[in-house]
């Protein structure tokens, strides 16, 4: 018999892997089992950038990765929309490695409220300590130049438009 982190009571069972056999952390936890685990995909789906997955627990919601769509402009507008989750209900967020597009929308998920933990090796947190504030700068730079180039067509609509009538 094994014991687990909690001091439960292990088996081994033949119709599956270990399970709980007694005690009343054995029955909050079967309570808890009871809703079967779910991963949704909010990135690199169907693209193979800006990597995000949500994992729903009985016990936890764990974001892995946040990271930044790049690409052409349809994938880069995706920076934009609101996030498909609220990051506030976030338990902890795990990310597997620093690339930006795995990384690069950690600050706007933190301005959207989440406070919880962030796992990483020390390396992914020492480079994106370099990385993200520079990933940033950047998007500050295209959200800029997008606000001038949407003020200017609606300067240059409104010209044509008085054109017109």
């Amino acid at each position: 018999m094994r014991q687990i982190n909690d001091g439960g009571p292990l088996s081994s069972d033949p119709a599956g892997p270990f399970r709980r056999t007694a005690g009343p952390a054995a029955a909050a936890c079967a309570r808890r089992s009871a809703i079967p685990p779910r991963l949704h995909f909010h990135g690199a789906a169907g693209t193979v950038t800006g990597s995000c997955f949500l994992l729903e627990t009985g016990r936890a919601r764990v974001l892995v990765d946040c990271g930044l769509f790049q690409g052409a402009k349809s994938e880069k507008e995706l920076n934009y929309r609101a996030f498909p989750f609220d990051p506030e209900a976030l338990d902890a967020a795990i990310l597997k490695h620093a690339h930006i597009d795995h990384s690069g929308l950690l600050p706007k998920l933190a301005k959207h409220g989440y406070r919880g933990p962030i796992h990483a090796t020390a390396p992914t947190a020492d480079l994106c300590s370099v990385m993200l504030p520079d990933s940033g700068y950047i998007q500050q730079f295209e959200v800029k130049q997008l606000n001038r180039r949407t003020a200017l067509r609606g300067l240059v609509a409104a010209v044509v438009q008085r054109a017109i009538l």
